[in-house]
Parts: C-alpha cells; sequence; structure tokens
C-alpha cells in the first residue's frame, strides 16, 4: 500500500484522528473529540497524551493510544505511573500489510525510550489478545472473570443485522446509527430509567447520585486501606478525572450521607440495558451486601455484570447470593479469551522485573476493579 509514516500525536491532526475514529468505529465524530480530549488530553498522570498514528499519503490510516494509569501497592513507598493500551484501529484497506506489527514495536520503542517499566492492557479484544500474546511479546496476567446477572449482557436498543457485502454492512451501520438517534432522542434509552424512578428521600441511609464525591470517596478508599496487592491509586484527582468519560454515564451509590460508609459506582452505555458495577467499597461486608440489595431492587436492571477475579470472597459471596455467576465462554471459540488481561514488559531484564516489589504476572499480586479498565 505503499509508505506509511509513524508519528506522535500533534494537535493539528486532532481533526483527523476524530474522523478516523468516526470510520473505524462507526459513531458519531463529537464524541470521539470529547473522548479523545477527555481520556487523553486532560488525563492526570501524563504530560502529553501517548497517542501514536500511521500516516498514508497524508492521512491518518492508523492508531494505537495508551492513557496514564497510577498503581499502589500497600507496604510499598511510592507509587508508579504505567500506560494502559487502548483505542487502537486500522482502516479496512490498510490492514493485512503488517502497518498494525510495524505502529505497535513504534510504539513500544518509544515507550521503553521513556523509561516505562510495563504497558498493561486491561480490556483487549480476543483476537487482539491472541495475536499479541503469541507473536508480540505480550504475557497473560490473568482473567477478570466477569460476573453476570440476567440474561444476555449485550442487550441494546438498536438491533443487530447480519451483513454479506462491505456496501450492505455500511448501509446497515448508517442504519443502525440513524435508528440509535432517533431512539435515543425519542425514548431517551438507559439502564438507569427504573434506578431514576424509585429513587426515594427519606430516612435511610442510602443516597443516590449522578455525581461522584472525590473527596469523601478517596478518604473512605485511604480508611479502609489496602491489602498489599498493586492496585489503582483512588484519590481526588483521579474520582474527578475517571467519571467524565463521555461514552458512558454513571450513578454513585452511597451509603452514609456526606461522610459515607460505602459506595458503588454503577456504568451504563447510553443506548444499551447492562449495567456494570465498576467499583464498590464498604467499611463491612454488611454495608457492601446492602449496596448491592438496593441497587438490584431500585434499578431493576436486565442484566448486570463486574469483575470477580480479585473481589474479596465476602464480596463474591454476596454476588453469587444475588445471583450473580461467572460467564463462560462458549467452548471453542475466540471468545474463550473475553475477559483476558495482558502485559507487556520492557526493558533489559523485563521478564523478571517487579512493580513496586510485586511480580506482575501473578494476578493474585493484583487488586482489579472493571473501573481501571478501557472499557470502565
Amino acid at each position: 500500500m505503499g509508505n506509511y509514516k509513524l508519528q506522535m500525536y500533534i494537535p493539528d491532526l486532532r481533526k483527523q484522528v476524530c474522523a478516523f475514529q468516526k470510520r473505524v468505529y462507526h459513531s458519531f465524530t463529537w464524541r470521539h473529540a470529547a473522548y479523545l480530549d477527555w481520556k487523553h488530553i486532560r488525563n492526570p498522570y501524563l504530560e502529553e497524551p501517548l497517542i501514536y498514528v500511521a500516516l498514508h499519503d497524508g492521512q491518518v490510516v492508523g492508531m494505537r493510544a495508551l492513557f496514564g494509569t497510577c498503581w499502589e501497592a500497600g507496604g510499598s513507598k511510592g507509587k508508579i505511573v504505567l500506560p494502559s493500551a487502548s483505542d487502537a484501529g486500522i482502516e479496512p484497506e490498510h490492514r493485512d500489510s503488517g502497518l498494525f506489527e510495524d505502529l505497535t514495536s513504534y510504539v513500544m520503542d518509544d515507550l521503553g525510550k521513556r523509561d516505562y517499566s510495563h504497558v498493561l492492557n486491561l480490556s483487549p479484544t480476543p483476537s487482539n489478545y491472541v495475536v499479541s500474546v503469541m507473536t508480540m511479546g505480550w504475557r497473560p496476567m490473568g482473567s477478570a472473570e466477569k460476573m453476570i446477572r440476567g440474561g444476555n449482557p449485550m442487550g441494546s436498543a438498536v438491533a443487530r443485522a447480519p451483513c454479506s457485502s462491505s456496501k450492505t454492512m455500511e448501509a446497515v451501520r448508517e442504519a443502525r446509527i440513524n435508528a440509535s438517534r432517533k431512539i435515543k432522542k425519542v425514548l431517551q434509552v438507559s439502564g438507569f430509567v427504573n434506578l431514576d424512578r424509585n429513587v426515594r428521600s427519606g430516612k435511610s441511609p442510602l443516597s443516590i447520585s449522578r455525581k461522584p464525591q472525590p473527596q469523601a470517596m478517596a478518604e473512605l478508599v485511604q480508611q479502609i486501606g489496602g491489602d498489599g496487592r498493586l492496585r489503582h491509586v483512588r484519590d481526588p484527582a483521579y474520582f474527578s478525572w475517571r467519571f467524565g468519560n463521555p461514552r458512558f454515564c454513571y450513578r454513585f451509590l452511597f451509603w452514609g450521607g456526606n461522610n459515607p460508609d460505602g459506595y458503588m459506582v454503577l456504568q451504563n452505555k447510553v443506548g444499551h440495558s447492562h449495567v456494570n458495577i465498576v467499583d464498590w467499597e464498604g467499611r463491612t461486608p454488611q454495608i457492601r451486601s446492602d449496596l448491592l440489595e438496593a441497587a438490584i431492587k431500585l434499578g431493576q436492571f436486565r442484566t448486570m455484570g463486574t469483575w470477580g477475579a480479585t473481589l474479596p470472597g465476602s464480596a463474591i459471596e454476596a454476588l453469587q447470593k444475588a445471583g450473580f455467576t461467572y460467564a463462560n465462554a462458549t467452548a471453542g471459540s475466540s471468545s474463550g479469551h473475553e475477559g483476558r488481561l495482558m502485559l507487556k514488559p520492557l526493558g533489559p531484564d523485563a521478564e523478571n522485573s517487579c512493580i513496586l516489589g510485586r511480580h506482575p504476572l501473578e494476578q493474585d499480586n493484583w487488586d482489579l476493579r472493571m473501573i481501571y479498565s478501557d472499557g470502565g
């Protein structure tokens, strides 16, 4: 397909990057612009965005981006910033040309020069996971072990139709976008319709908000403390930034008023019925259980999901008691890699390197939540 120019993102490429994402992901340009600003430009852990592009005849035809994450571990002084992979894509006509591999190598070489020790990917697609682990030096670091309550977690306001040709596919995609726009405008489809309708004021310690309480949430996390595993920093700056994702909407359940003893963060993608529990804390197992019971009773969600891999036993027990089960992948299909997590070590002694004294390829060394992932 000719020569490609690989380079870092510059502001002059903003419109091109947004248009590229619209073509590749088939959604609204304004959402990509807002998403780009939120996730990469305003990320609290990076001085400059880690966005890499491939240009062909001056046009963006490929992209690999990473956002900043910050980790700590109980009993260990200091914190470490690690890039987390997200937002990758290649224009259809430029696929199968080796461009994805070349762009990835360019990205990893640059990250190594910037003295990052590891790169995370907490939300790889099944196909990306297989290619990355088999041929590109990534290492498995466990599974999210998603737990689901209800039926099909992919419930959406827009039906999925089969496609038999590229032209048909494009027509169907446009039809889906138009139908989605009309449905959202007329019906305001949201997974939180019942939750918002059922909110009651009274003497209950439960309150529900559309906005986080960054200071109070961070103080609760600090007071509860860690158990020595690697966990993402959850301070006021992180909470203030994290829930600005324009692709999702959130509800915050607090137990105990202005100084809550627990909270649960629910996430929903507009146009879909599925709701995720992306973060969940409580001073006691009973408070966590009460929050879960309230979310289920008031929300009446068709399906709910969360990551179960590294939750404490009492939380797993509460979820199972409420009807959550582990989502089993279909045997023999690529979905067997759904929810897998991976990491790429960088540097000369990468294979044996630790993160804050913990070996990163052992899942028991991590406290992982859906909020940390690209899809949270």
